[in-house]
C-alpha cells in the first residue's frame, strides 16, 4: 500500500470518528431505567426500577425514582420513592411520606437545573469524545460510547459517559448515562426496548399543589443535611 493510500485511509478513519456523534433524543418519549448498579458489578447488586417521561415541546422532564435509589437517599435523605421534575423554573422534588425531619412534601430545589434539549449530547462544550464501540457490562448490549471531559479538572470527579445502542431496530436509543460519583450507583441504565416515542400524558408534568406558595410562587426547598 502506497504512502498516499495509507494517508487517505487514516484520514478517512479520523473523519468517520469525528462524524460519529450521539443521536438526538426524540422530542417526546417515555423510558424505563435501572440505577443503584455499581460499575464493578460486585455483589450484592440491587437495581432499582425508575421511569423517565420527557416532553421538550413544553421543556419538561419527569423522573420517578424507586425506593432506595441513590438520588433519593443521597440528596433528600429518604429511603422511599421520590419524584423530580425538570421545568423551566428549575428542578422540583417530591418526597414520599413520612418525610425526613424538616422537609416538606414538594419544593423547588435547584433553579439552575432544567430539562435538557433533545440535542444536548452533541452540543456540549467541550464536545464529547467518541471512544468507539463496546459492549455494556450490565446489559450486554453493543453500543457507541462517548466521554464528556470534565470542564474543571480540579474537581477530581471524573467524567460523565454516555452510550447508545449501535445497531439494529433500537439503533440510537439511549443505553447508559453515568455520573462520576459513588462507583456507578447514580448511573442511568436505560432499557431501550421500553422506550415509547410519543407525547406522555400531560398530567404527569402537573406539579402537586404543595410545590407552590399561597400566591402561586414556587415553594423553595430548605437545604437538607447531606448524607456522606
Amino acid at each position: 500500500m502506497s504512502l498516499t493510500v495509507r494517508l487517505l485511509v487514516c484520514l478517512s478513519v479520523i473523519s468517520m470518528a469525528f462524524a460519529i456523534v450521539p443521536v438526538d433524543w426524540p422530542e417526546q418519549f417515555t423510558v424505563q431505567f435501572a440505577s443503584n448498579i455499581t460499575t464493578v458489578m460486585a455483589p450484592p447488586v440491587f437495581p432499582t426500577a425508575n421511569t423517565m417521561w420527557y416532553d421538550f415541546s413544553i421543556e419538561k422532564q419527569r423522573v420517578d425514582h424507586g425506593a432506595g435509589s441513590y438520588e433519593c437517599v443521597k440528596f433528600y435523605n429518604s429511603d422511599l420513592p421520590c419524584t423530580i421534575w425538570f421545568t423551566p423554573d428549575g428542578l422540583y422534588r417530591q418526597l414520599t411520606a413520612p418525610f425526613p425531619a424538616g422537609q416538606p412534601e414538594c419544593c423547588l430545589d435547584m433553579t439552575e437545573i432544567k430539562a435538557s434539549p433533545p440535542d444536548w449530547a452533541r452540543k456540549t462544550d467541550p464536545l464529547p469524545t467518541y471512544k468507539g464501540v463496546d459492549t455494556d457490562i450490565y446489559s450486554g448490549t453493543k453500543n457507541n460510547h462517548w466521554i464528556f471531559e470534565a470542564t474543571d479538572p480540579t474537581t477530581q470527579k471524573g467524567c460523565h459517559e454516555y452510550k447508545q445502542v449501535v445497531d439494529g431496530a433500537l439503533k440510537g436509543r439511549p443505553l447508559v448515562f453515568t455520573f462520576p460519583v459513588q462507583d456507578g450507583m447514580q448511573d442511568y441504565h436505560f432499557d431501550p426496548k421500553s422506550m415509547v416515542i410519543g407525547q406522555p400524558d400531560s398530567s404527569l408534568f402537573a406539579l402537586p399543589a404543595s410545590c407552590s406558595n399561597a400566591d402561586g410562587s414556587p415553594y423553595m426547598c430548605p437545604q437538607p443535611v447531606r448524607k456522606e
